[in-house]
């Protein structure tokens, strides 16, 4: 790999909207490592700070799926979605057909 002195000099390229070919022409790297770079930096952003979507989803990650007892589909959280919705007498909006 590189260090990441060459990984900032990419971001700063890519910053003044410099394309990977004329990176990788300036380092003396394929195309396919300076994008492999970036791939990997943003990777490492990403994993560093999650965003409220991930926590959400992380925290469902520690149970373990289960059946609803009513349907049998694979759950988090009791009862599913769909039995809920029959619990509660939700339709489905029918279409306006006078437009």
């Amino acid at each position: 790999m590189c260090d990441q002195a060459t990984i900032d000099q990419i971001q700063d390229l890519l910053g003044k909207n410099w394309t990977y070919r004329t990176i990788a022409v300036r380092l003396g790297m394929s195309r396919e490592a300076v994008a492999d770079l970036v791939a990997s930096a943003n990777e490492a952003k990403r994993r560093k700070k999650p965003g409220p979507v991930t926590k959400r989803l992380l925290k469902f990650q520690a149970i373990p799926p289960t059946r609803c007892p009513r349907c049998g589909a694979m759950i988090v959280a009791s009862p599913c979605v769909a039995c809920y919705l029959r619990l509660i007498g939700a339709t489905r909006p029918s279409p306006n057909l006078d437009e």
